[in-house]
């Protein structure tokens, strides 16, 4: 039924955000099927690690290199996405590579 379609997303969206509170997380208020979470962390890494899991969140933007694109699932997936992103933050953030892009390149001196 395309009728009841908004509600059920409706409802996970608010359980999602009810348990995101309970957990501490920042987002963006939303009534669409998608909002931003801060994950406090590189997003690229958080985003990585919840692949490993099996668990397809959206990317990073540049303005907002901690934040990543959750797009609301059924019920089941979004429990899914609160037992695989709970393991991804309890474990340790991988180490910053010590060198910037910048520094990956040949570098050549004439003189």
């Amino acid at each position: 039924d395309l009728h009841s379609f908004p509600t059920r997303r409706s409802s996970d969206l608010e359980q999602t955000f009810a348990w995101l509170d309970k957990q501490g997380y920042s987002y963006t208020k939303s009534q669409s099927n998608c909002f931003m979470l801060d994950t406090r962390r590189d997003a690229k890494q958080v985003i990585a690690a919840m692949q490993a899991k099996r668990v397809y969140i959206g990317r990073v933007w540049p303005a907002w290199p901690t934040h990543v694109r959750i797009t609301v699932g059924t019920a089941a997936e979004m429990q899914a996405f609160q037992s695989a992103f709970l393991e991804v933050m309890q474990a340790p953030p991988q180490k910053a590579e010590l060198l910037p892009t910048l520094y990956r390149r040949p570098i050549t001196h004439l003189g």
